[in-house]
């Protein structure tokens, strides 16, 4: 990482309980893997990479016993891909890299991701506060 980061501006912070929304909300972009954090991320407006790479064991099951066409939760909210989603073989550091420049560089990009999480953002804006959230979820879920 030093050696990468050598000669640029670019702060590696490792997220922790302690400081954990301080940490996402001052972020300029996150990689992430797949759970909570993609809708944490969302609402607080913090553009995100989801990642995840499990044992192929694990992963083939988990394919078998699955009809999902998406695994971040912005993503499975909206029915279409807000977010990148870099899973397994597809799990590269170059691949990450690359989405990870065009956010941070690409302005209209990064727009485009923004305006997706309005998107999330307006189906709990028009949601009562009393309604569990896996009521929201499985809500949403049910109209695509």
């Amino acid at each position: 990482y030093k050696n990468i980061r050598k000669g640029r501006y670019c702060n590696l912070i490792p997220n922790s309980e302690v400081n954990h929304l301080k940490t996402l909300l001052n972020s300029d972009l996150v990689l992430t893997k797949f759970g909570t954090t993609t809708l944490e991320l969302t609402l607080l407006n913090t553009p995100f990479i989801s990642v995840y790479k499990a044992g192929i064991f694990n992963y083939s099951i988990a394919k078998m016993l699955s009809d999902i066409k998406y695994v971040s939760m912005p993503n499975i909210l909206t029915g279409k891909q807000i977010v990148k989603e870099f899973i397994q073989s597809n799990m590269t550091a170059e691949k990450i890299f690359i989405e990870a420049k065009k956010i941070l560089s690409d302005k209209s990009y990064k727009e485009e991701i923004l305006s997706g999480f309005q998107e999330v953002q307006s189906i709990f804006k028009n949601t009562p506060i009393n309604k569990p959230a896996a009521d929201i979820i499985l809500d949403e879920m049910s109209k695509s």
